[in-house]
């Protein structure tokens, strides 16, 4: 039954009400109307459901981890009313929908299946700070493997991410929509979001700044300077943050060739306008 139990869990949510944390972004209610009505929810993705009907999917599923109906109701797959938060294993960066249905003791199911508006997962190792733009970043940085404080110059930065480099306008939205909080242990920023019930954050880590030509490292742990991709001039770019001591609204010019920390973003799926918000699902 372990076994069994291991895998199913990663395609079904055991509770009511799902809120993604990290590379997630969801948020589903399930409100039956009666709470004597028992279900199941399991997430599918956009390309199943474009070969396959929802009820083909299930069946598939269940036919292929050969349970049965006393093991999920043991284990806790199946449930009355509404439950709290709780997380799922999805592949990132992918299109799902949030399917709830109802089966009987032979893993029939009873009416039909409902579904939920799609949603994407968000793209690996980036958050949503609940910024106003709905711009994804980056928890930690990216590192160079070519120069030994992991630090960046502009054109190298610009020829491996030319989409992914924050504007100058996203630094300063960070800088005012977030909580900033220098760790001294760490030498790195706890930077927080300020949206009620969002509790995610990023690390802008202190690696200091370079010098053109050569691989030297000045003022690790204390200053951090990261890359915008906003040029100032033909020679030059605008970077931030600063020092631990003063962060705020800090930006300064380098010379592109002057290695800098560097730090992506990225477009939240979720923010885009053809794609309608997630209604709560109504079990009759």
């Amino acid at each position: 039954m372990k076994k069994i139990f291991s895998i199913f869990a990663a395609a079904l949510i055991l509770f009511g009400a799902v809120s993604c944390k990290n590379k997630k972004d969801c948020d589903f209610i399930i409100t039956p109307s009666d709470n004597t009505v028992e279900y199941m929810r399991m997430f599918m993705t956009t390309e199943q459901l474009e070969n396959n009907t929802p009820v083909e999917i299930v069946k598939s599923q269940f036919s292929a981890l050969e349970v049965v109906y006393t093991d999920l109701k043991n284990h806790g797959h199946i449930h009355q009313g509404r439950y709290g938060d709780t997380y799922t294993d999805l592949t990132d960066d992918t299109e799902y929908v949030l399917a709830v249905f109802r089966i009987d003791e032979n893993l029939n199911i009873v009416g039909d299946v409902a579904l939920s508006k799609s949603f994407y997962t968000l793209p690996y190792g980036f958050v949503d700070l609940g910024l106003p733009s709905g711009t994804l970043w980056q928890v930690f940085n990216i590192n160079n493997s070519d120069h030994p404080g992991y630090l960046w110059t502009w054109d190298e930065a610009m020829a491996k991410y030319p989409f992914s480099i924050p504007t100058k306008e996203q630094w300063q939205e960070l800088l005012n929509n977030c909580d900033w909080e220098w760790f001294d242990y760490y030498k790195h920023f706890y930077v927080s979001s300020r949206q009620e019930g969002n509790s995610n954050y990023i690390w802008v880590e202190a690696y200091g700044n370079g010098s053109c030509g050569t691989t030297n490292v000045y003022n690790k742990d204390k200053y951090t300077f990261y890359w915008s991709s906003t040029e100032a001039g033909t020679d030059d770019a605008t970077a931030y943050i600063g020092s631990k001591d003063e962060y705020n609204n800090i930006e300064d010019e380098f010379a592109k060739c002057t290695p800098l920390a560097l730090k992506l973003v990225a477009e939240n799926p979720n923010r885009v306008p053809s794609l309608k918000p997630i209604k709560p699902i109504k079990i009759e």
